[in-house]
């Protein structure tokens, strides 16, 4: 086997970006990463005799235990193994510089170090952009590259990506989440509502999507509706941020009908992949 071909039997750093922006504040105390870290139920590599795989390898577990450090709200310790990750990582690409999966990893680094430095968005868009010179069909590329370009304020170009993106991978229910989160970031209403139905035509109980349809019904006075979407948001799982946020809202719209004409209530926090 290849030396490339190896590398594709190791995860990415992330397979999805799933960030709650209304819930920004939690996100950033450790109850849940900012990036939700990658599953790596892929089976463990086997040992190889090339030091650049065994250095990639070495990148991936990094990142993983950094993930682990944030969960136990140790910043500093997830920042120092971080680094030691990126090191890793331009160490493979120092003898196999087309690499793109080391590329994409360091665009993920970069991504999550972004809420310490916003200038590391900017890094992020530059390791993406050199994966995609290498493949431009690259999902996971062209997806972190979308959110880079969310962090960046660039909407545009974010809008545009995860056209390229969805046109090649048009079922997946976390890329029509993100494309509806942005277009609600936008007050694209309409949009971001057929976005979101798409996410759940593939994904029935996609907790995201049915809490974000809430809050669009909630903005327009449509509280049994709204109800209705907190109640579906909160059945998928109820110990988690969105689901307790959903319970809120339940709980906040039933004592709004419960109080005097006139009297008002703070609009739900949207979940989204940026704020």
């Amino acid at each position: 086997m290849s030396f490339i071909a190896r590398f594709k039997h190791l995860p990415l750093l992330s397979r999805r970006i799933t960030c709650c922006v209304g819930l920004f504040a939690l996100l950033l105390t450790g109850l849940t990463p900012l990036f939700v870290p990658p599953s790596f139920a892929a089976k463990k590599p086997a040992p190889a005799p090339t030091s650049s795989y065994d250095t990639y390898t070495k990148g991936v577990q990094l990142f993983q235990i950094a993930q682990q450090q944030q969960q136990q709200g140790n910043s500093a310790g997830q920042r120092a193994l971080l680094r030691e990750a990126t090191q890793a990582f331009q160490q493979v690409l120092k003898t196999t510089p087309t690499c793109v999966e080391a590329h994409s990893n360091l665009g993920y680094i970069a991504l999550t170090l972004g809420q310490y430095n916003p200038r590391e968005f900017r890094n992020a868009e530059l390791a993406f952009q050199k994966a995609l010179a290498l493949v431009p069909t690259h999902t996971e590329s062209l997806n972190g590259l979308a959110s880079a370009y969310i962090f960046l304020n660039q909407p545009d170009n974010a809008l545009a990506t995860q056209d390229k993106l969805l046109t090649l991978v048009p079922d997946n229910a976390d890329y029509w989440f993100n494309r509806g989160s942005l277009l609600q970031k936008l007050q694209r209403w309409t949009e971001a509502h057929a976005a979101y139905e798409k996410a759940l035509h593939f994904s029935p109980k996609h907790q995201r999507s049915l809490f974000n349809l809430g809050a669009l019904a909630e903005r327009e006075d449509h509280w049994d509706q709204a109800i209705a979407f907190y109640r579906k948001a909160k059945s998928v799982e109820l110990s988690n941020p969105i689901g307790l946020e959903a319970l809120n809202r339940i709980e906040a719209l039933q004592s709004l009908r419960q109080q005097a004409p006139g009297d008002t209530i703070t609009p739900a926090a949207t979940i989204s992949p940026t704020d």
